[in-house]
C-alpha cells in the first residue's frame, strides 16, 4: 500500500491511539515500508560514528547515536 493510501485511511491516527501493542507495531512498520517504497524522503547523509572503550568496559552503541553511558558495566 502506497504511503498516500495509508495517510488516506488515518494510520498514524490509528497508530498513535491503538492500545493493542501488536496491532500498533504493524500499523508503524506498514508505514515505515510505504515511506522508504516511495521514496517519500531522500536521505542525503549518513553519520559513521566510531566508538572505543577499554578492555573492562561493557557497552554496545545504540544506532540512535545516544551515548547512554548508564548501560556500560565493568568487568
Amino acid at each position: 500500500m502506497t504511503m498516500r493510501a495509508l495517510l488516506r485511511r488515518g494510520a498514524i491516527d490509528a497508530g498513535r491511539s491503538t492500545m493493542d501493542s501488536a496491532k500498533r507495531k504493524k500499523i508503524y512498520a506498514d508505514l515505515a515500508r510505504a515511506m522508504v517504497e516511495d521514496a517519500t524522503w531522500i536521505f542525503l547523509m549518513q553519520q559513521v560514528d566510531i566508538y572505543a572503550t577499554r578492555d573492562r568496559v561493557t557497552w554496545t552503541p545504540r544506532g540512535d547515536q545516544w551515548m547512554l553511558l548508564d548501560e556500560a558495566t565493568l568487568k
